[in-house]
């Protein structure tokens, strides 16, 4: 399976959380690789998943730290009220998914 992160590339935290997820998911010997911000991201392809990072304020205060994980045979994606949470959001989504 081929997993294309799409993610701000100008935010070092979010940039951070693309490459842990990918490291980490890696590091299980699973047969799964990663590209970032590829410049075509096919719509539905076989063995492709499309998961964003990003950043989503709707509904938190400035003082959340909140994640959002949502994730489907069609794509996904963890959005989080701060960069730090879209950190924390991909090391809750690696932990679920063991």
């Amino acid at each position: 399976m081929k997993i294309c992160l799409i993610y701000s590339s100008q935010n070092e935290t979010i940039t951070f959380a693309a490459q842990e997820f990918c490291r980490l998911l890696t590091a299980t010997g699973s047969a799964i690789s990663c590209s970032h911000n590829p410049s075509d991201v096919p719509d539905n392809a076989p063995g492709t998943l499309a998961l964003r990072l990003g950043l989503d304020k709707a509904g938190f205060t400035s003082l959340d730290d909140a994640y959002h994980i949502l994730i489907s045979a069609e794509g996904g994606s963890i959005s989080g009220s701060k960069p730090r949470s879209v950190l924390l959001g991909v090391y809750a989504c690696l932990k679920q998914i063991g």
